[in-house]
């Protein structure tokens, strides 16, 4: 094996490591005695404040507390992402290419756009989207938008679009300028 090609798989391993990780974990400062997991009740305060940042926590820790005891264990902590690691030797040699992790990423990635699409657009849940679950959610749409009743929408109805970080003027506020995402 030469020195390159070792270099190349390492390099590779990292970068799949990186993009499969994506788990932050964070102690808190509890007493250590404490064996019941926090639970917070829908509607209340707790957790005010973190949003999508503590749903995504408390959700990152149901999937990886396999055994349901409250706590992550070093198991399974490393389970998921060895096991796609895994997945992923596709000719089973214990050695990751690049193509190998290359293709385990565009793979995690057509199945996060296809969920994606599922949540979007399959009305009904059942795994299918359809012309007229569709048909049925467009007259819905423009029944909540046709205020007056009258069949047709006028602009005063139609909903005002404005893109986050930029003002009701178009490109970041009323002058258009400013450092941002629009390749400026």
């Amino acid at each position: 094996m030469t020195a390159i090609w070792k270099k190349t798989t390492l390099i590779g391993l990292a970068v799949a490591m990186a993009a499969t990780s994506g788990i932050a974990f964070a102690q808190s400062g509890s007493d250590p005695a404490q064996d019941e997991p926090a639970v917070v009740e829908e509607g209340t305060d707790a957790g005010a404040g973190e949003g999508r940042r503590g749903q995504r926590m408390a959700r990152m820790m149901e999937r990886l507390d396999t055994d349901g005891s409250g706590d992550i264990s070093a198991e399974e902590f490393g389970s998921r992402r060895l096991e796609r690691l895994r997945e992923a030797d596709a000719d089973g040699d214990g050695t990751l290419s690049v193509e190998e992790i290359t293709a385990m990423m565009e793979q995690r990635r057509a199945e996060r756009r296809e969920a994606r699409i599922l949540r979007r657009f399959d009305i009904d849940g059942n795994g299918t989207i359809t012309i007229e679950e569709q048909e049925l959610q467009q007259e819905k749409r423009f029944a909540l938008l046709d205020r007056d009743n009258d069949g047709a929408l006028q602009a005063d109805e139609m909903p005002r679009r404005e893109m986050r970080g930029q003002g009701p003027r178009g490109r970041m506020g009323p002058h258009g300028g400013g450092m941002g995402w629009q390749g400026r």
